[in-house]
């Protein structure tokens, strides 16, 4: 891969945790020595300007030092969707940026089990507002 992508490796929610130790005993433990780097994301996280800076300066070393991302669905789609819910929230318009920014890095996207993970059960749908009785 070039050296301004990131590799992110998308796992099954169940399959993370033996994948995350496959990855470090055969990339991190050996010659190769790449860095492995997790992301988890729920709708539950308030997100600041700040965070996401981390986030992005996170995926910038993993670019960097050419090491690679491990994501589930709901996690990559959780933040996706967070994005959306902040644009329609006032005073967020700065966090929405820098979400931007986030979705404007380049990944090569490798996907374990696609069958599964390309199922529309994958589809994250949740509601924004207030719930009004």
């Amino acid at each position: 891969h070039s050296r301004d992508e990131i590799v992110r490796l998308h796992f099954l929610t169940q399959l993370l945790d033996d994948a995350y130790s496959h990855c470090h005993q055969f990339l991190c433990a050996s010659t190769l020595n790449r860095k492995i780097f997790l992301l988890p994301f729920n709708r539950d996280v308030t997100l600041t300007v700040e965070q996401v800076q981390v986030i992005q300066n996170t995926l910038y070393f993993c670019r960097e030092s050419r090491g690679c991302v491990l994501v589930t669905p709901e996690h990559r789609l959780s933040l996706q969707l967070k994005r959306h819910e902040l644009q329609l929230s006032l005073g967020y318009q700065d966090t929405c940026l820098a979400l931007d920014s986030l979705h404007a890095l380049r990944f090569i996207d490798m996907l374990d089990e696609s069958d599964e993970i390309l199922r529309t059960k994958y589809q994250l749908i949740y509601s924004v507002g207030d719930h009004d009785a």
